[in-house]
């Protein structure tokens, strides 16, 4: 099976160490969440973050095939925008 490879760059420190997934839009929707979710920088400085996409790995002969310039995807400021907004509470009358 061939995966992709994706990085995080932090502005301040450089590219952090690369994960794996199916295609750019499942990529693009994790890196959301963990921006989202995570009690890191990210979650608190989105604005430092990219996401990019490294290469490609195939999983049945091993190879790494890396883009010779890894390619933008998106940033991390945009993504912490498109949170949902928080649902109201609800509320029982006793």
């Amino acid at each position: 099976m061939i995966y992709n490879i994706y990085a995080m760059r932090d502005e301040l420190t450089g590219f952090l160490p690369p994960t794996y997934d199916i295609n750019d839009a499942a990529a693009m929707r994790n890196f959301r969440v963990a921006i989202l979710r995570s009690s890191d920088s990210i979650h608190y400085m989105p604005s430092d973050y990219s996401l990019y996409h490294l290469g490609v790995f195939d999983s049945d002969t091993g190879k790494l095939m890396v883009d010779e310039v890894p390619t933008f995807l998106m940033r991390g400021e945009p993504a912490a925008d498109s949170a949902p907004a928080a649902k109201p509470k609800r509320t029982t009358k006793k």
